[in-house]
């Protein structure tokens, strides 16, 4: 299984030993990690917790974030993309994904999988977003309120699978885990 994760370059200490728990979880089930490609932050600890695991790590950057070589020195595969929207594309081959905390970029990712799948220019796959220490409450009550204003309907809402601790997020990929996918082969 490909899981593509998104996460924030920066975050406090708990949320960086967090991110570092569940790479070394999800190492552990043998899926293959793809993610935004940096060492710092939530990201950074997220590729710890894989590479520490001896588990598999893509990173895909564009060129221009490349460039400030933020990336850890042993990550598995290093893709590096013209720009963003060619990134997001790799993302988007993944079988499922999971949403670390992180900043505007991290929710843009969150937004547009959502989006796409909404619209169904994907496949529905898991979309997993861990709230630990209540990072996105604020998101969830927002998503409750779009369906209590009518803005979408319950089954949109359902689309996405909120967890609060570090051990539920590998069994919630699984359980939402859709018909397996043909087998994925590193680019690049």
């Amino acid at each position: 299984m490909r899981v593509c994760v998104f996460a924030g370059a920066g975050g406090t200490s708990s949320l960086v030993v967090d991110a570092e728990s569940i790479g070394a979880a999800l190492a552990a089930t043998g899926a293959y990690v793809v993610y935004g490609g940096s060492n710092k932050g939530v990201m950074g600890g997220l590729a710890r917790g894989v590479l520490g695991a001896d588990g598999h790590l893509t990173g895909v950057l564009p060129a221009k974030l490349a460039a400030l070589k933020h990336y850890p020195p042993s990550v598995s595969v290093l893709e590096v993309t013209p720009d963003m929207p060619t990134r997001k594309a790799h993302f988007w081959e993944c079988d499922a994904f999971l949403c670390l905390p992180g900043g505007a970029g991290t929710l843009d990712e969150l937004a547009e999988i959502w989006c796409l799948q909404k619209l169904g220019y994907t496949t529905p796959k898991p979309i997993v977003i861990y709230n630990g220490a209540g990072f996105w409450d604020a998101l969830k009550l927002l998503v409750q309120d779009m369906v209590r204003h009518g803005m979408m309907p319950q089954e949109r809402a359902d689309m996405l699978t909120f967890v609060d601790r570090i051990d539920q997020v590998v069994p919630a990929l699984m359980a939402k885990q859709p018909e397996a996918q043909p087998a994925h082969e590193a680019i690049g």
